[in-house]
């Protein structure tokens, strides 16, 4: 181990991230690209690891699926309000929305070609 323990993920900026507040989850511009601008999106969640899970939908899926990069302007930026799912994030993570967006880094995983944009919702 060297002689110091710097912290490299202090500046997250052009990272891709996910904000959870009391008006909807907000996906930053790095996260949608990740995703490849999908029209629609599925929105699951993990309860036993605490993981937040979203991807592009199926076009004949029978789950929920949100609207998502509907216009050139949310290239950049998107909101999605489901009170349901943002109760359940509340429990899983522990913590109160509130008006003030908590971010939180997003990862990529792929199973099966797809691509799924994670985020740890026990970590900041």
């Amino acid at each position: 181990m060297g002689k110091y323990s710097f912290d490299y993920s202090i500046d997250t900026s052009g990272m891709a991230k996910i904000s959870l507040s009391n008006a909807g989850i907000i996906f930053s511009r790095e996260a949608i690209e990740k995703l490849g601008f999908p029209r629609k999106v599925n929105i699951g969640l993990d309860r036993q690891k605490g993981v937040l899970g979203v991807c592009a939908a199926d076009e004949n899926t029978t789950i929920k699926a949100f609207d998502f990069v509907t216009n050139e302007k949310k290239r950049n930026w998107i909101r999605i309000q489901s009170k349901q799912i943002l109760n359940e994030i509340q429990k899983i993570a522990k913590v109160t929305l509130g008006k003030e967006s908590i971010p939180y880094l997003a990862t990529t995983d792929e199973e099966d070609g797809k691509i799924f944009l994670i985020v740890e919702l026990k970590k900041k």
